[in-house]
């Protein structure tokens, strides 16, 4: 059963939280002193990012309150956490402002690193490399699909794990979300995740902007191919959706394939 926020209704409106953590055990409530918050998310690839504006110097600001690279930001709205991440950058100049942006965990994963993976899923790649990174994780929803094998020298962390999605989906058969949920790597079902609220005729909603795209990161046939060192030959993999070849004409992509 879906709840319905009634947006109209200022006494069911809970306040927004925006907290800054600064490890040495004191944890700065910046919801009033902080303006142009910014949320920024991903489907896929990137990581989520949370900007914000500080005055500093303030008349109400303790002496002790500072900021820094590496704190912990914590955004939410009532019981709702919508961003865990942590500050990269600090941007100050001569005036009082400071720009403040934070990334969540999945910024780690823009390292590089060498990986053979045997027989796995693509929650078993996951839990890997947030193993070795030390990176927290949530719910990992298992998949079906075992890959038999990945080689990967010295890629991206978050590719690798983009390479283990996409071939759950090509050869599972299944389209399976990875996210940050609020500083918990997550894996999720693509069709376990229905909408929690609906928006009705009288909230504060006054105008929106929806876009139906199929001109970036949209396929409908995939070729893998890889050059086998053993027999010599060049094997192919391909899979297409002819429905929507019909509907939209070929959208075509081909990818080498970093399994040996």
């Amino acid at each position: 059963m879906q709840q319905v926020i009634h947006l109209d209704n200022r006494k069911l409106i809970e306040k927004e939280e925006l907290l800054l953590d600064d490890k040495q055990g004191n944890i700065w409530d910046i919801s009033d002193i902080a303006g142009d918050i910014s949320y920024k998310t991903s489907r896929i690839g990137k990581p989520s990012s949370l900007e914000f504006t500080l005055i500093k110097g303030s008349i109400f600001q303790n002496r002790k309150f500072s900021y820094e690279n590496g704190y912990v930001v914590r955004y939410s709205h009532g019981k709702e956490g919508i961003f865990y991440g942590y500050v990269f950058s600090v941007d100050s100049s001569k005036d009082e402002s400071v720009k403040i942006k934070a990334y969540d965990q999945t910024r780690y994963l823009t390292a590089n690193q060498t990986y053979q993976f045997v027989n796995a899923t693509a929650a078993d790649v996951i839990k890997r490399i947030a193993a070795d990174f030390q990176l927290k994780t949530g719910e990992l929803k298992q998949p079906k699909y075992v890959i038999p094998r990945m080689l990967f020298d010295n890629k991206k962390l978050m590719d690798m794990i983009c390479e283990a999605l996409d071939r759950t989906l090509i050869y599972g058969g299944k389209n399976y979300i990875f996210y940050d949920d609020f500083g918990r790597l997550t894996l999720r079902d693509v069709e376990e995740m229905p909408y929690g609220f609906v928006i009705g005729d009288h909230s504060l909603l006054t105008d929106y902007s929806y876009t139906r795209s199929i001109d970036e990161q949209t396929y409908n046939k995939i070729k893998l191919y890889r050059d086998n060192k053993d027999t010599g030959k060049r094997e192919t993999f391909v899979h297409q959706d002819s429905g929507s070849i019909r509907r939209w004409g070929l959208l075509f992509c081909t990818k080498k394939r970093t399994m040996v």
